[in-house]
């Protein structure tokens, strides 16, 4: 049987789980494990099976996680916001990570470029800033610990007196 619109290596998982094997990607490149589980998604999305979908963004996830290079997520991120802009999960899921590693991939050449040819990618990193925009840090006059005020409540510090807290800026 010949299926011209799928992955080989991922109709071939499809299969696979349907008789209970375990979901093993090719050991090449880091890339084709990208595309590989993302494939999977894919096809287990069209073929009506769920629960293969769903591990298999698990592993993606799991494998970003544990890509540890910089560029090499980026690059993961690009091929996942390009290749499969119609899926949802799989966009979630690049989303998520850019979320999580902004901080250690903002310097990585092109990150710019991607996220802003990608609305949901600039929705989070628009998201995050927004959040830190309404952090108030405040210092207690005493130990001078930086205190982050939550909510409306005045913080509390170890060595609080009341009127003991001002707001402060936080310097790096």
């Amino acid at each position: 049987m010949t299926l011209l619109d799928d992955d080989p290596d991922a109709a071939e998982a499809v299969l696979r789980h349907i008789y209970n094997f375990t979901l093993e990607p090719p050991a090449d490149e880091e890339s084709d494990k990208v595309r590989f589980y993302a494939n999977v998604v894919v096809a287990a999305d069209k073929y009506g099976v769920l629960t293969l979908a769903e591990e298999a963004a698990l592993h993606l996830t799991s494998h970003l996680v544990n890509t540890k290079a910089p560029q090499d997520v980026v690059a993961s991120l690009k091929i996942i916001t390009e290749e499969y802009s119609d899926y949802e999960s799989l966009q979630l899921c690049a989303a998520s990570q850019l979320k999580c590693r902004l901080k250690e991939l903002a310097s990585v050449p092109g990150l710019a470029a991607l996220v802003g040819s990608q609305p949901l990618l600039f929705t989070e990193i628009v998201g995050q800033a927004v959040k830190l925009a309404d952090l108030q840090f405040h210092q207690c006059h005493f130990c001078r610990n930086v205190i982050l005020r939550t909510g409306g409540a005045q913080p509390v510090c170890c060595k609080n007196r009341a009127g003991s807290i001002a707001t402060a800026s936080v310097v790096k």
